[in-house]
């Protein structure tokens, strides 16, 4: 593998998407960058050898060093509580009426709070079960965010205007796990 150069040097891997903070996952993409072209077979069974346990190596794909990977879309699931399936569900009715789902986002100054409009980046939204499921697309201008998904679906009430995410909003976070990308071909 490659390493970074200095005092502590690291191996050169880069996840291909961010995880938000408080969202457990159980897909992640790494980009691991070699010294020299190896045969996915034998890096991918010398790599497994050294994973820490529970860590599953899903699949190995090459990936072109004149491009980086891109992922187009994740997949999130939400385990829902006794009461909440009622209400959720209610939620996804009224959603569906409507052409703009508008959520409030907290900038950095100058440019202060924004409002925006995420239905176009939500390309499934929906309850099986006792499980909330949602897929957001993504690309260069952007992404629905999980928090902004959270509060469109009612797991919001700021204490304040100033408070960017609810507590509600952060303890549904921590049931969120995201469980799929999508990457470009």
């Amino acid at each position: 593998m490659k390493f970074t150069r200095g005092y502590n040097p690291h191996p050169r891997v880069s996840p291909a998407l961010a995880r938000p903070v408080g969202v457990a996952s159980r897909c992640e993409m790494l980009v691991l960058e070699f010294e020299r072209p190896m045969d996915d077979a034998s890096w991918a069974h010398r790599l497994r050898e050294h994973l820490p346990e529970g860590l599953t190596l899903l699949r190995v794909e090459p990936v072109s060093t004149d491009r980086s990977l891109q992922v187009e879309a994740a997949t999130y699931e939400m385990p829902l509580e006794g009461g909440e399936q009622a209400a959720v569900r209610a939620r996804l009715a009224e959603l569906m009426q409507m052409k703009r789902w508008e959520v409030r986002r907290v900038r950095p100054a100058p440019k202060g709070e924004a409002v925006v409009d995420i239905r176009h980046r939500v390309s499934r939204l929906e309850v099986q079960g006792s499980r909330l499921i949602f897929q957001v697309q993504i690309d260069q201008t952007g992404s629905a965010r999980p928090a902004d998904m959270l509060a469109l679906l009612g797991f919001h009430q700021r204490a304040n205007k100033h408070e960017s995410t609810s507590l509600q909003v952060r303890e549904a976070l921590a049931r969120l796990v995201r469980t799929d990308l999508h990457r470009r071909p």
